[in-house]
């Protein structure tokens, strides 16, 4: 009896995956869309995922880390965590951001060091994501200033 009910919740949590996936699938293109689906806060929308890789070669530590999606004028919050060093991006570390595909503006607001000192701001204008690849954004030190 046991080993009955196991295998019958064990079909309910598989269809409950595959309802969940197909719900994902992008009637655009062919087979579908990415396993897995990301659900913009309140819109109950299940979209495919992108990811947007902060890679932080500079000397000193990404504090805040914002999107904001092409054509409009305001930044979102900070997408990093309110915890002083989960929430940052070391040096030599990277953290991956998951956001609906799209066009988005970045920005990273960082020390110059580890030392505290300015906050230093650097954006990218004008990033297209996709779930076919993650697109990666290197913060390093260059003559001209990080790229």
């Amino acid at each position: 009896m046991a080993d009955r009910i196991r295998r019958s919740l064990t079909g309910i949590a598989i269809a409950g995956v595959i309802l969940a996936v197909a719900a994902c699938s992008d009637s655009n293109g062919p087979g579908g869309g990415v396993a897995g689906c990301f659900t913009p806060a309140g819109t109950g929308t299940c979209v495919n995922p992108s990811t947007i890789r902060v890679q932080n070669n500079l000397l000193g530590p990404v504090l805040f880390f914002k999107v904001r999606v092409c054509g409009s004028t305001e930044f979102s919050a900070d997408l990093l965590s309110n915890d002083p060093v989960e929430g940052t991006i070391q040096p030599g570390t990277q953290k991956e951001f998951i956001v609906e595909q799209g066009c988005y503006d970045l920005r990273a607001e960082h020390l110059m060091t580890t030392d505290p000192g300015p906050l230093v701001i650097e954006e990218m204008s004008d990033v297209s994501v996709s779930p076919v690849s993650i697109f990666t954004w290197t913060l390093s030190e260059t003559p001209g200033g990080p790229s």
